[in-house]
């Protein structure tokens, strides 16, 4: 079960930073939410064999690395346990809606369990927050629904056609 949540955290990077490197996301904002989280996943010893070249199937996401290492020089980049700066409230709330977009619903138990078993109060946060401006749960936002009764997470069908808008297009 790990190891499925390590992979599709390497594929939600690979989309992310296809959609990056097609300018299909806004490149200042992405730099902002997840220059210090994608560096730091890829130098996570548990991920840091499936970023090796040349065998990588992730070439997005390395492409993307290597040039936020230009940006911010190799020893910014390389800096081991930095999670300063990284905003997790909002990497979780992209990170949950591309699930949902697959599954269309999950409990908030479950989500916890797959997504953060060792820090389960970041996924909670999502929930939590759902009251902020920018959480994906806020009314005017409406990407995420949360039923206070069944405790279940679902995507809303604005949140799946931002999904779509954001990721439309093949892969070349």
């Amino acid at each position: 079960m790990l190891e499925s949540f390590y992979e599709d955290s390497r594929n939600f990077y690979e989309i992310l930073c296809y959609g990056y490197i097609k300018g299909n996301i806004d490149k200042k904002y992405f730099k902002e939410m997840y220059k210090d989280s994608l560096r730091d996943f890829i130098e996570n010893s548990i991920n840091k064999e499936f970023y090796t070249e040349p065998t990588t199937k992730y070439t997005y996401t390395n492409e993307v690395y290597k040039e936020f290492k230009l940006i911010l020089g190799e020893d910014m980049i390389t800096q081991e346990n930095s999670c300063n700066g990284i905003n997790h409230n909002a990497l979780f709330d992209d990170l949950i809606l591309l699930y949902l977009y697959e599954i269309d619903s999950v409990s908030g138990d479950d989500i916890e369990k797959i997504f953060a078993p060792h820090h389960p109060q970041l996924v909670n946060n999502v929930i939590c927050n759902r009251r902020n401006k920018t959480s994906y749960l806020n009314e005017n936002i409406d990407y995420i629904k949360y039923d206070e009764k069944t405790g279940e997470l679902s995507i809303t069908d604005k949140g799946k056609r931002e999904i779509e808008k954001r990721y439309q297009g093949r892969r070349k």
